[in-house]
C-alpha cells in the first residue's frame, strides 16, 4: 500500500508541474564553474555473500510435547473424568508450561526425550514421576516432578486417572522412553514392583514384571 500510495502522490505532483506550465521547461545554462580539485574516491565493498553451512537457525525449544498416553481404555476415562475434555487439556498445558520454565533454567542441557507421568487421585490429590533414558544432572527430575505436582489437580471420581506427557527437551535426542515393546513409559519406581495406583481396564504390559 505504500509504494502505491506513493506512486499516486507522485503522480498527482506531475501533472500538478504540467498544469502550472513547469513541466518540461528547460533551465537557464548557468556560466561555467571552474572545476573542484580532484579528491579520492572513497570505494564501497560489497557485503560478502553468506557462507553455506554457517546459516544462523533459532535455538530448538526448551520444551515440545510429543503426545499424550493414557493408561486406561476410553470407557475407563469418561467415567472418571466426565465426557467434557476442555478441563483435562488446560490441566496438560499448565503441566506443559510448568515444565518449559523449568528445563529453560538448565544452562547447556543436551537434547533428550523423556515423560511426566501423572496419576490423579480421587480426593484432589495428585502424583508425579519422571521417565528418560538419558543421564541428566540429579536436580533436573526433582524440578519437573515438582512443577508437576504444583498444578491444581483435577477432580476425578471413582478411582485414579494416570497418563504420560511424552516431550523433547532442547530437540530430543538419546533413546526414547517408548518403543513398539513398551509404547507406554513406565516410572522406575513402577518397575520395582512398587505400583502407586491400582490400573483398571487392559493393564501396560510392562507393570506386570
Amino acid at each position: 500500500m505504500r509504494l502505491r500510495a506513493s506512486s499516486l502522490r507522485r503522480g498527482l505532483w506531475l501533472s500538478v508541474l504540467a498544469a502550472t506550465g513547469l513541466a518540461g521547461c528547460t533551465p537557464p545554462v548557468p556560466p561555467p564553474v571552474a572545476a573542484p580539485p580532484a579528491r579520492p574516491i572513497a570505494v564501497l565493498r560489497p557485503a560478502s555473500p553468506p557462507v553455506a553451512g554457517k546459516v544462523s537457525m533459532p535455538p530448538h525449544p526448551a520444551f515440545r510435547q510429543l503426545s499424550v498416553v493414557f493408561y486406561q481404555p476410553d470407557a475407563v476415562l469418561r467415567a472418571r473424568l466426565g465426557d467434557d475434555t476442555a478441563p483435562l487439556a488446560a490441566y496438560v498445558r499448565k503441566i506443559d508450561g510448568g515444565a518449559a520454565a523449568v528445563l529453560r533454567t538448565i544452562p547447556n542441557a543436551p537434547g533428550f526425550q523423556a515423560a511426566l507421568v501423572i496419576a490423579l487421585k480421587p480426593g484432589g490429590t495428585s502424583h508425579a514421576w519422571f521417565v528418560t533414558k538419558r543421564k541428566l544432572p540429579p536436580d533436573v527430575a526433582p524440578q519437573l516432578i515438582a512443577a508437576a505436582q504444583a498444578v491444581p489437580p483435577l477432580s476425578v471420581q471413582g478411582g485414579p486417572v494416570a497418563f504420560a506427557i511424552i516431550f523433547n527437551a532442547f530437540g530430543g535426542g538419546g533413546p526414547a522412553v517408548t518403543d513398539a515393546k513398551h509404547p507406554i513409559p513406565i516410572p522406575p519406581e513402577w518397575r520395582k514392583g512398587v505400583a502407586p495406583l491400582t490400573l483398571q481396564g487392559p493393564a501396560p504390559a510392562p507393570l506386570s514384571r
